[in-house]
């Protein structure tokens, strides 16, 4: 059976517990066609899977100006350590929010349309692991 991308966002989902309350992917918007929180780092610094208008299905990391003012230290460890995570497979560009035309984010990302959706649940894991609450610079001790 060949898995939709559909069919892999909607498991990365449920995986990540990113599902609306009718157990539907959340999205849907003018720059996706469905997207599930990962990870959220601090605010405004987060994890995601998203599905692109264009068809394709990436992971990412998305870093606001705000939170970057707000968290540069969280914000500059968890760039660094995406980039690790996605190796020679990283791209970068930006994103502009679909509602609010004025808000821009770094967005750095792995393009993971053409894998099984038993690879793409590793890598999840792979970012749980390597985003652990025991990485001190992302989750400070209070």
């Amino acid at each position: 059976m060949t898995e939709t991308i559909d069919y892999k966002l909607y498991l990365a989902a449920k995986k990540v517990d990113g599902l609306n309350k009718a157990g539907k992917v959340k999205g849907f918007s003018g720059n996706e066609n469905g997207y599930a929180k990962i990870l959220q780092i601090k605010r405004g610094c987060d994890v995601w899977i998203h599905h692109l208008k264009n068809n394709k299905l990436i992971i990412d990391l998305l870093t606001t100006p705000s939170a970057s003012e707000r968290y540069p230290e969280q914000v500059d460890e968890a760039v660094k350590l995406f980039k690790e995570f996605a190796g020679e497979k990283l791209e970068e560009d930006t994103f502009n929010h679909s509602i609010n035309k004025n808000s821009f984010a770094s967005r750095y990302f792995i393009d993971v349309t053409e894998l099984p959706f038993a690879v793409i649940d590793d890598m999840i894991e792979d970012i749980y692991l390597k985003f652990s609450d025991k990485n001190e610079i992302l989750f400070p001790k209070i």
